[in-house]
């Protein structure tokens, strides 16, 4: 009876840390139920105690995970503040009541409060229900681009091998890929918003908007964490580890030619010792300048001279180290007026690359316990891994190991794959996309198309999954690209008419904040 109720402590406080009361309740009867048939099988005449037992075992495993959670969520907001070199508790994007969105799809609404959308007029207006609520409210509607925006505004690549991974999206390629797309993009020119994700910013993406929307407007996603790849490989993605430091180094030795980088943010003096060691080297990349920003808010080291120096440099690649959340940010609010080809939030790298601190052994990195090695050399950062630990036990207990589950029991056949249908809607407002059947990578080709299409006009876009039946990681991966790059771009986005399997499926992968309270409104206006 020891071990079983070491089980239902442990149990307990994976429900806490998740905040499952349904889920710990249904449990919390099972147990019960387990345990009475056990002791009546076996003849055991304590079968009242042996209940307590289990009762109690499960009620302290349930509130030290509650506790646990709690801790995680005040040690997260304390490393967010202390690495992003700010003062102050972290920002939450909330509209002010004169620039509350009246409409889905339609511009801001002006301070007056004007309805943006005249004939809505008169519409019931939903109310958010919610922090998530407000999530899926706050990031529908965006003012729209003027046509100057327009014509400069990125256009995401809808035939990446991209999917929803724990609410993100990360791309499944080779670090040989990834090295060629970098060099790619430096020779012609293009724009690469290169984003690294780890088990971090998925805790980090779950109480941030802004932040999660940075990271899926991102043109490549790479998998820079361990605890990504145990996930993926549970729900059968191709994904690969592409760590942002060993990326750097190979584009360092040469692997996509001859390189210049700048480097912004990171501890005082290392970004010059950096650029001092790299300039030193015999290696393909050269540094053409640094600049510490010092403490501040992402408004304040948003100067237009600092951007200017930036530009003046003329570096290919733009290293920015400010914290994952402040430089997120930070590059999302001036990427426009950036002109190196790929801009990219290293984290770290700028202190392995400055020596001042040194890259865990290839055997810990290896098998994942990385995280041991950057607790040694920073101490302050075990608050982090911890909140860290709990997002992941939460993700994999309840998510990552049911959707494993849901796949291997209702994977659609051929013949389904076969009799889906796409609807392609426009007017002057929309650009609505109808799915019906199921989708799932094998048959992605129009979709991709339709996105495509809707994505380089420049339009509000519905998605209206009333009929679809089934979708992949896959699907939902082509959905958040489609999202991230209508927050990017500052137009209307949103998914309407889901059922509630469709719902269940979703919020499994990770991306429930898609959907949106307003959804039959918007049904009615793409109807029109």
């Amino acid at each position: 009876m020891f071990w079983v109720a070491v089980g239902f402590v442990i149990y307990g406080a994976a429900c806490g840390a998740a905040c499952r009361v349904p889920l710990f309740t249904v449990v919390l009867l099972a147990a019960t139920a387990v345990v009475v048939v056990s002791d009546i099988a076996r003849g055991n005449a304590d079968v009242f105690i042996d209940v307590v037992i289990a009762i109690v075992a499960l009620q302290v495993g349930y509130v030290s995970g509650i506790g646990l959670r709690a801790l995680a969520y005040a040690a997260t907001r304390s490393c967010d503040s202390s690495n992003d070199h700010t003062a102050g508790p972290m920002l939450r994007y909330r509209p002010s009541a004169a620039r509350r969105p009246h409409g889905p799809m339609g511009p801001c609404a002006e301070s007056s409060g004007a309805d943006p959308m005249p004939h809505r007029r008169g519409a019931r207006k939903p109310t958010a229900r919610g922090e998530r609520e407000l999530y899926a409210e706050t990031h529908v509607t965006a003012c729209r681009p003027t046509a100057a925006e327009i014509t400069q505004k990125p256009v995401p690549d809808f035939g990446r091998a991209a999917y929803c991974l724990l609410g993100l999206v990360v791309d499944a390629v080779t670090f040989a890929d990834a090295t060629a797309h970098i060099g790619r993009v430096i020779r012609h020119r293009k724009r690469c918003f290169l984003s690294t994700p780890n088990m971090s910013w998925i805790t980090t993406s779950r109480i941030d908007p802004k932040f999660h929307a940075s990271v899926l407007g991102s043109d490549l996603s790479i998998a820079d964490g361990m605890p990504l790849i145990w996930a993926a490989r549970l729900i059968d993605l191709p994904i690969q580890r592409i760590a942002g430091s060993d990326l750097f180094e190979t584009l360092m030795n040469g692997a996509a030619g001859k390189l210049t980088v700048f480097f912004f943010g990171g501890p005082e003096g290392v970004a010059r010792a950096a650029s001092e060691r790299i300039n030193s080297s015999d290696g393909a990349m050269r540094c053409n300048g640094y600049e510490y920003p010092g403490f501040g808010s992402v408004e304040q080291m948003s100067s237009p001279w600092v951007l200017q120096k930036i530009n003046h440099s003329g570096a290919d690649i733009l290293n920015v180290s400010l914290g994952a959340r402040k430089g997120q940010l930070w590059i999302t609010r001036n990427e426009q007026h950036i002109m190196s080809p790929v801009v990219w939030h290293c984290g770290a790298v700028v202190n392995f690359v400055a020596g001042t601190i040194m890259r865990s052994p290839t055997l810990l990195s290896r098998f994942g316990f990385e995280w041991l090695w950057r607790i040694k050399q920073e101490p302050h950062l075990w608050g982090r891994y911890f909140a860290d630990l709990m997002t992941l036990t939460g993700f994999l207990a309840f998510r990552v190991i049911p959707c494993a589950v849901y796949q291997i029991i209702s994977r659609p056949a051929e013949p389904d794959l076969q009799s889906t249908h796409l609807d392609v809607i426009t007017n002057e407002l929309l650009y609505t996309l109808r799915f019906s059947g199921a989708w799932t990578e094998r048959n992605l080709g129009p979709a991709r198309d339709a996105l495509q299409r809707a994505a380089e006009e420049s339009s509000d876009l519905v998605l209206d999954l009333e009929n679809l039946t089934y979708a992949d990681a896959a699907f939902f991966g082509l959905v958040m690209i489609a999202y991230g790059n209508q927050i990017r771009t500052r137009c209307g986005f949103s998914v309407c008419s889901t059922s509630k399997k469709i719902r269940r499926i979703m919020w499994l992968h990770g991306c429930e904040f898609l959907i949106s309270t307003r959804c039959d409104r918007e049904r009615e206006c793409s109807s029109h």
